[in-house]
């Protein structure tokens, strides 16, 4: 929905949801919650969507209509565990002053202190890899990093030839 400010001269974009757009997002919250509960208990390997559905009164078969299956799931909390883990990180070095140290340390504090605030999701990122989990091919794939701007492509090391 699009309102238009008192001045009328800015665009103020208002994002509206639904009640179902509401009722679902309050839904995967709660499939979340009960499955970092789950992991802190038992540990990401032990994992179960049966589990999480009896958790929090729900079938398996109508968590299913949430995630595709285990790994959807893990694939959703590793993203948002990285995504917290960054913004906390950002923040702490755009709040600091001081020098390029002084917002490293800061940065470096709060990775940190997230870690020891939020072991379990620490370690569903840094931990042991989960048995049978196999992430989306769009999620693994390693970003290339872009050349620099008027970079020419170099050309192809030339062996030596060994008398």
């Amino acid at each position: 929905e699009c309102l238009q400010s008192a001045g009328g001269s800015a665009m103020v974009w208002a994002m509206t949801m639904t009640r179902r757009e509401r009722l679902r997002a309050d839904t995967i919250g709660e499939i979340k919650r009960a499955a970092l509960d789950q992991i802190a208990r038992d540990g990401a390997s032990s994992l179960s969507i049966r589990a999480v559905a009896r958790d929090i009164g729900m079938s398996p078969a109508g968590l299913y209509r949430y995630y595709d299956g285990r790994d959807a799931l893990l694939t959703d909390l590793l993203t948002d565990a990285y995504a917290d883990l960054a913004d906390a990180v950002e923040e702490a070095i755009a709040t600091t002053g001081g020098t390029a140290i002084d917002r490293f340390v800061a940065g470096v504090r709060r990775y940190r202190s997230w870690a020891l605030d939020d072991p379990h999701r620490f370690l569903l990122i840094f931990g042991t890899p989960i048995p049978g989990y196999e992430a989306p091919a769009e999620v693994a794939a390693e970003p290339q990093p872009a050349p620099p701007a008027g970079a020419r492509p170099r050309p192809a090391r030339r062996r030596r030839k060994r008398r």
